[in-house]
């Protein structure tokens, strides 16, 4: 969840942010009534109302909706802003909505909860309401940046200065996305942006099953580099005509609007008449989606060989002895830690006591594990926080 200096970010960004208040200002009408998801302290909420919202239902299960109703209050806004810490689509709104206002997302669109609360929602919009986003469209680019790979990929796993053989680490960098921030430059770009998929959220509901992209793209090498990354971001129309994107050919530089850095498992050396071809995929296993990257380099356009191929997939990223956990005919076992949270949770389950009596008595249930008053008392607080209501 967020934190609020992560909410102060996202409100001081007047690229993102400003984009969702200028839609909110050509969407909402005197009188509308509006859903917010993922309000956190409010900033949407505040804004439907400073045009006119009769009234908006915030929805988060962060803690910080307590913060938004103090920020409501102080602007006069109590009566007509309801707080709902929980999520969305578990959620029994009292009436249909005008407007259904997210920013559920990050680096890329493409999250099944998140997807799910937009379908969901979807269908609590009145016939002929808005739902803000509109359509996001997710592009692909290849990114040449030598220093970065040396310094993000190969450092320390396959180079380092301990003389320490440390390349079993090297398999899980390569299949995932750098976590740095890094947003690429436009003289980054070795190879442009060309479109991967999009997502339409006013009709997601509408169509059975979850969103899946699969394309291969294809690019005729016009000038010599070498390809390092591939770079995946998206550009959203909230609505009517307002939205926002991280092209990386933009020139204009916007911090928060990010998207995902993954490293291609060799650096292509590209010389022109030369032709590259990368296959991606997106599929929901579970409730994640697994990325795959197929990269093949060919010495010209009809070449059926392939001088240089690898595959990479964000599933070789994750440590394979917790994989088999997941499986459906795995049987699962509790931890000595998750025997003390099943019993916390059995005796929250009764609402019979308080989380002074709880704590005693797991206390003595489970000394090992809480081996004093205050692990146990503060084990059980965590709990009920995250749970009781």
């Amino acid at each position: 969840m967020y934190s609020l200096s992560g909410y102060a970010s996202m409100i001081r960004d007047q690229v993102r942010t400003g984009a969702y208040v200028e839609a909110l200002r050509r969407a909402v009408k005197p009188g509308d009534v509006v859903i917010d998801l993922g309000t956190g302290t409010g900033i949407f909420a505040l804004i439907a109302c400073q045009l006119g919202a009769r009234h908006v239902y915030a929805v988060d299960p962060n803690p910080l909706v307590e913060v938004g109703k103090q920020i409501a209050a102080a602007n006069g806004y109590s009566d007509r802003i309801t707080f709902i810490r929980g999520i969305a689509n578990r959620v029994q709104f009292p009436e249909l909505a005008d407007v259904v206002v997210g920013d559920l997302r990050g680096s890329h669109p493409l999250v099944a909860s998140n997807l799910a609360t937009y379908a969901a929602l979807a269908q609590r919009l009145k016939p002929g309401g808005i739902m803000i986003p509109q359509q996001d469209r997710v592009y692909a680019a290849l990114i040449q940046a030598p220093a970065r790979y040396a310094r993000e990929v190969l450092q320390p796993w396959a180079d380092n200065p301990y003389q320490l053989d440390m390349r079993a680490a090297l398999p899980l960098i390569l299949n995932a996305a750098l976590i740095s921030g890094y947003n690429p430059a436009r003289d980054e770009v070795i190879l442009p942006s060309q479109l991967w998929g999009a997502i339409d959220y006013p009709t997601l509901g509408d169509h059975p099953g979850p969103v899946q992209f699969d394309r291969t793209l294809s690019w005729q090498v016009e000038a010599a580099g070498a390809a390092h990354f591939l770079y995946i971001w998206f550009e959203t129309e909230l609505y009517d005509g307002v939205g926002f994107s991280n092209a990386p050919e933009s020139s204009e530089r916007r911090p928060w609007v990010y998207g995902n850095v993954y490293p291609l498992a060799q650096p292509l050396d590209l010389l022109p008449g030369q032709r590259v071809a990368l296959t991606l995929k997106a599929n929901l296993v579970g409730q994640v989606y697994v990325f795959q990257w197929a990269t093949r380099l060919f010495a010209d356009a009809d070449a059926a060989v392939p001088l240089q191929q690898f595959n990479q997939s964000t599933f070789f990223a994750t440590l394979l002895q917790d994989v088999h956990k997941r499986a459906a005919q795995f049987k699962p076992t509790l931890t000595p830690n998750g025997r003390v949270q099943a019993f916390i949770l059995g005796e929250m389950a009764r609402g019979e006591f308080t989380v002074a009596a709880i704590a005693q008595a797991a206390g003595r249930q489970f000394p090992d594990v809480l081996p004093d008053d205050m692990t146990a008392l503060a084990e059980v607080a965590r709990l009920s926080q995250i749970f009781s209501q």
